[in-house]
């Protein structure tokens, strides 16, 4: 499988669940941003009301669903969570 690289310009956005909900997956996405700055990329979480978690620590970059647009954003959408893609499909599309 060939890998391709990004545009220099293209920021990764994690769409998530309100991040005040207990739940793995929100656990695992904010490692993962973390871990995409470390690596010199801009990524960013982007949850309902750019709230933090309250239940583990984290560093991770998180800002409001509202803003999770822009330019050439790759979009990384949770699989359990087809309102939010629908949502999405039919306010940009």
């Amino acid at each position: 499988m060939e890998m391709k690289e990004l545009p220099m310009a293209a920021r990764i956005v994690y769409l998530s669940w309100s991040a005040t909900e207990i739940a793995g997956g929100i656990k695992i996405a904010f490692p993962h941003i973390k871990a995409l700055q470390e690596a010199g990329i801009d990524a960013v979480i982007a949850a309902p009301g750019a709230e933090t978690p309250a239940w583990f620590e984290t560093i991770a970059s998180i800002i409001d669903v509202s803003q999770a647009v822009a330019g050439d954003d790759i979009l990384v959408f949770p699989k359990n969570h087809y309102g939010m893609l629908q949502a999405f499909m039919l306010q940009h599309y």
